[in-house]
């Protein structure tokens, strides 16, 4: 039995006789049924994470704390002063992120009702001048998600707006669409009766004309002691990353094996170019290995 296994190994792996000399696994039809075996699981691994009651999910290292002074920094690289953290945004932000699990949707407007991210404003009793919002979903860390914000013009001009003088962050795990996630809401505002001290361009226009000329909103992890949570465990996207880059590497190694054999044993060989192919699986491996999650 166990020589049967060795045996079966070596064929699929290594360059033999009774494979041609060329490794099974790197036949064509080999290839194919690699290729469907890896689609099929990557392709079940978030209804797995569903069916699972989150088994597959986790829970970000994101804290609000993280997430202001990062912002701060951010209007301080940029001559701004650093924006005060309101309760009742912070508030509205909880309501925001909450809204968002409960109708299971991932956009500024909740495509049920229509309401708008303003609704949550004026829930707390924030009487606002200016308003805006940013949101974030699947960041583990707080950098990365700041630095996808930064890079989006619209998120960015929330951020470092002369406009608003307070901000409210909740950063919420939660299952959305089936997956255990976490949102980051992050609001930004300026009170009517502190719009004198704000540096910008008189708006004479209405409340809603106001919210206007603040866009951006973009999901955000939401506070952690907003809901229970528990030790990262596994994400979709790392897993179907992880088994990406396990399917990649096999193959690199297998051809990097099956080119010492061939180059040692002095085996001819008339198809296959070895090292093409490995630079080719290189190049996947490094494009995979830079993909992170997380959306905006």
């Amino acid at each position: 039995m166990l020589a049967r296994l060795i045996h079966s190994f070596l064929h699929l792996f290594t360059p033999r006789l009774t494979n041609n000399h060329r490794p099974k696994i790197l036949h064509p039809r080999s290839l194919a049924v690699l290729a469907a075996v890896v689609v099929g699981l990557n392709s079940g691994i978030r209804p797995l994470a569903g069916f699972s009651g989150g088994v597959l999910g986790y829970a970000s290292d994101i804290q609000i704390n993280q997430v202001f002074e990062q912002i701060n920094q951010q209007r301080a690289e940029n001559s701004l002063p650093g924006l005060k953290l309101n309760d009742k945004l912070s508030e509205a932000a909880r309501r925001k992120a909450s809204d968002m699990f409960a109708s299971n949707y991932w956009a500024h407007i909740n495509p049920t009702n229509g309401r708008e991210p303003w609704f949550f404003f004026d829930a707390v009793g924030y009487d606002y001048r200016y308003a805006g919002e940013n949101l974030a979903r699947d960041f583990g860390t707080t950098p990365p998600m700041i630095k996808a914000w930064i890079n989006s013009p619209t998120h960015k001009e929330n951020i470092v707006s002369t406009r608003y003088q307070e901000t409210g962050i909740a950063v919420v795990n939660g299952v959305l669409n089936g997956v255990e996630t976490t949102l980051v809401v992050q609001l930004f505002g300026t009170k009517k009766t502190a719009v004198a001290a704000v540096p910008q361009i008189t708006n004479t226009g209405s409340q809603a004309e106001s919210l206007a000329k603040a866009p951006a909103v973009l999901p955000a992890e939401t506070e952690k002691t907003s809901v229970a949570v528990r030790s990262p465990l596994v994400s979709p996207f790392d897993l179907s990353k992880s088994l990406a880059l396990a399917t990649l590497g096999l193959l690199a190694v297998v051809l990097i094996v099956d080119s010492a054999v061939i180059w040692r044993r002095r085996i001819p060989r008339l198809v296959g170019h070895n090292l093409a192919h490995l630079m080719f699986l290189i190049g996947l491996i490094g494009v995979v290995s830079i993909m992170s999650r997380g959306v905006i």
